[in-house]
């Protein structure tokens, strides 16, 4: 196997045999030469189609697309090929390419799956100490009964903050919980009657429901309940039965939490059922889209390769780069 060529660097023209993941399949269909199938690949710096034009032999293509699965690694050798403007991959047996499934040992998992460059158990460490900051005693058994949680922790420690966009990479939703929190204190430091613990609890629990949403293997991907509910609905949920569990919690606490996870993307539109309805619930809600989209801003501005003083990105927009 060359060494690995990343989605991101392919050129037109060029030949490439490089390890990808598989995202989705597009069943076998027929062509002039015999019969040919398409799949969704791609590594932790995008994605784009391979086409295996197959011959005659229809068992023999349909055995190599039966022992792909969604998922899965794959070794594609082929052409990079530009049609109707974008790029892909065309395999073609003749020309000896080809798709194989790798087995695990053949590939090195982080091309596919980024991890944050900060330190997550250092990170984690911080989120505790915010923890510990909570003074109202409800708040504060709640958060411990879900933070100092092994099980959870390690899920929380590994999950992204999305799947394509800001924070898509292991320790994702750490580092964008501590930014949403940086940015909260650096508000109640302006506006002083917001109730600090709970502002400070709902930024830690407002992306919460992201470690039932999300799955991390070869890719991050969406689990079921994630496709079905959403991460809010999910946080909310959790967040609930963690306030059942927990005797003598108040009412109106338990409402005004649940309400700062359910608002937290600030308008329907954005994904929330319900808008933010007090001050502390619309400062989580501006301090998670301040953080995600300055991490958009910033990432792009990083990895554009371009020697134009401008770039757009339908996300962003037109971003300045000098």
């Amino acid at each position: 196997m060359e060494e690995k060529r990343f989605v991101r660097d392919l050129v037109e023209g060029e030949k490439v045999s490089a390890a990808f993941y598989v995202s989705f399949k597009r069943p076998i269909q027929t062509y002039a030469k015999g019969f040919w199938f398409e799949l969704r690949v791609g590594d932790r710096t995008g994605e784009l189609p391979a086409k295996y034009w197959g011959g005659r032999n229809e068992e023999a293509v349909q055995m190599i697309f039966d022992s792909i699965r969604d998922g899965d690694i794959v070794l594609v050798s082929g052409t990079v090929q530009k049609y109707r403007d974008r790029l892909e991959i065309s395999a073609n047996p003749e020309e000896k390419q080809g798709v194989k499934k790798l087995k695990p040992g053949e590939y090195d998992l982080s091309h596919f799956v980024a991890v944050t460059d900060k330190n997550i158990p250092e990170m984690y460490c911080r989120l505790l100490e915010w923890v510990g900051s909570i003074q109202d005693p409800y708040l504060s058994k709640l958060l411990c009964n879900l933070f100092q949680d092994d099980g959870f922790a390690q899920r929380f420690q590994k999950c992204p903050a999305a799947i394509k966009h800001h924070g898509n990479v292991v320790g994702g939703l750490l580092e964008h919980t501590l930014a949403t929190l940086d940015i909260c204190h650096s508000m109640q430091s302006i506006y002083s009657e917001l109730d600090r613990d709970l502002m400070v609890a709902g930024a830690l629990l407002h992306d919460i429901g992201k470690v039932e949403e999300y799955e991390v293997s070869t890719r991050i991907s969406a689990s079921d309940p994630g496709r079905l509910m959403g991460h809010i609905f999910l946080g909310a949920e959790m967040v609930r039965k963690q306030i059942a569990s927990i005797e003598g919690f108040p009412d109106t606490l338990a409402w005004k939490l649940t309400h700062t996870i359910l608002s937290s993307h600030g308008a329907m539109e954005y994904g929330s059922p319900v808008v933010p309805m007090f001050p502390e619930a619309l400062a989580i809600s501006l301090a998670d889209e301040a953080e995600a989209r300055m991490d958009k801003m910033l990432r792009l501005m990083r990895t554009t390769r371009t020697e134009d003083d401008w770039t757009y990105c339908e996300d962003v927009g037109s971003v300045y780069l000098k």
